[in-house]
């Protein structure tokens, strides 16, 4: 039970995180603008790759969810990961839609393979690359869709725990409309 209530209060350390990042990525200034530039350069590469944007992120982490012993969290990956889809997503924010919904709007079948193939992934590190796919889908389709990329830092971070309990929720989002 312990256990439980450290993991959901940990889930929430880190959507209020990765939301209050990506409010921050939201405006229009030079200075939001450059630090949206150093996010889309750091697609595909370590976290800590650029020890300025790192700095940065980690100020904004919740204390709960900081890293310990110069080793990532789950939580700290969550975030960074859902930061740089939030990036590929052209910052299109979407409270309440999940990832399976977001599929769903767009009609597109192909966007559910690609999400599948995303949820067959055996852990974090291989989940990335897809899931980007996805994003990049949803962002490039003549009906381009946003989501909740939050609440997906939420998901990304239940994923290290119980992936099968992610997995049911995306696909019952993407065949029920809640």
């Amino acid at each position: 039970m312990n256990e439980q209530k450290t993991k959901h209060s940990g889930r929430s350390a880190v959507i209020e995180s990765a939301g209050r990042i990506m409010a921050r990525l939201k405006g229009d200034s030079s200075l939001t603008r450059a630090e949206a530039a150093r996010w889309r350069h750091s697609l595909g590469r370590p976290m800590g790759d650029d020890p300025v944007l790192y700095g940065e992120f980690l100020q904004q982490l919740d204390p709960a969810i900081r890293p310990w012993e110069g080793r990532s969290s789950p939580a700290e990956e969550a975030v960074w990961l859902a930061v740089q889809l939030y990036i590929v997503g052209g910052k299109r924010q979407q409270e309440g839609v999940s990832i399976g919904r977001a599929c769903r709007m767009t009609g597109d079948d192909n966007i559910h393979r690609r999400l599948i193939m995303a949820e067959n992934a055996p852990d974090l590190a291989q989940l990335r690359e897809p899931l980007r796919a996805v994003v990049q889908l949803l962002a490039s389709g003549k009906n381009q869709v946003g989501m909740d990329y939050a609440a997906l830092a939420g998901d990304l971070y239940t994923w290290h725990f119980d992936p099968l309990l992610i997995v049911r929720h995306w696909e019952q989002d993407y065949a029920f409309d809640r």
